[in-house]
């Protein structure tokens, strides 16, 4: 009687049995499913994260853009606070998105759009009021009285806000790129080669493009190339272009130079130069300079 009654326990714990294992199994799906989600999710904001760092990036460069044109139109003599409340907006609007401000954040690609009018709006300033500035010659006399006490506000607000000068000052600097030494022989054809015969030098060509600078002002740029020998002596030469310039307190020789009017569109700019003799054998370094600052280095070997 004792084996009877207990026999019906068994498909009991069986069906028991089958209903956890269908339990844990359900349970073990939606786990994996949810853990999919999260992962999609972490990826999305790691993109995301990733975008909005190039994009304060891009407004940051915007902002010391935009204090160089400001300090342009305080030379040129024009106040303009309108602009000083732009500054001072997007700066706020940079560190809100920097917190996290969601709602800040969300309007990232029309507030990169509207700076960007905002400075080519202030760059046609800056370009109308300096032809109105240059066709003023009967009072050149006032305008340099005028010029020397702008040089003393600019003196004084350089003392007041030296940080942000060196800031604007650094991201000046032009960027020589795709630097390109090529040889051109007596029969004026072009070699671009890592390693060049001495008889396959007639000429140098130094070729470049500046590469894109949204604060760099939009003025005359003195471009200076040194040519400098295995021997580390700079070739210069005064009849063909070479002399000295200053680079933080030093006067160096220089090869060559040229002036060129920067427009920020990733200009190309050359040099031609004619050794009158030939190249000794060794590694050659060019160096470029704009501004008092070195832009570009690149070298070459003669065999």
């Amino acid at each position: 009687m004792t084996e009877n009654k207990k026999t019906p326990l068994v498909p009991i714990l069986s069906i028991v049995i089958v209903l956890l294992l269908a339990i844990i199994g359900y349970l073990l799906f939606q786990t994996n499913e949810k853990t999919e989600i999260i992962v999609k999710q972490e990826n999305k904001i790691e993109a995301d994260s990733a975008t909005i760092k190039e994009k304060v990036k891009e407004l940051e460069e915007l902002s010391l853009a935009l204090t160089r044109a400001k300090m342009e139109i305080d030379e040129l003599g024009t106040s303009n606070d309108t602009l000083n409340e732009q500054l001072a907006q997007l700066n706020d609007y940079i560190k809100q998105v920097k917190a996290g401000n969601a709602k800040q954040i969300s309007s990232l690609s029309s507030k990169l759009n509207e700076y960007k009018k905002i400075l080519e709006t202030k760059d046609k300033e800056i370009n109308t009021l300096r032809l109105v500035a240059d066709s003023l010659t009967t009072t050149v006399g006032n305008l340099t009285l005028e010029k020397s006490k702008m040089n003393d506000s600019i003196a004084t607000l350089q003392s007041a806000k030296t940080e942000l000068a060196k800031q604007v000052a650094i991201a000046s600097i032009l960027k020589a790129e795709n630097l390109k030494v090529i040889a051109i022989t007596r029969k004026d054809k072009e070699l671009e080669k890592e390693e060049y015969k001495v008889k396959d030098i007639a000429k140098l060509k130094i070729n470049f493009y500046l590469g894109d600078n949204k604060v760099a002002r939009k003025d005359t740029k003195q471009i200076i190339m040194r040519l400098v020998e295995p021997n580390g002596s700079v070739l210069y030469d005064a009849a063909t272009g070479g002399g000295f310039f200053n680079v933080d307190g030093k006067d160096l020789p220089y090869t060559d130079k040229r002036s060129i009017k920067f427009e920020n569109s990733r200009q190309q700019v050359g040099f031609v130069y004619v050794k009158g003799g030939e190249f000794k054998t060794g590694k050659h370094k060019i160096e470029l300079y704009g501004d008092g600052f070195k832009i570009g280095e690149t070298s070459f070997t003669v065999k």
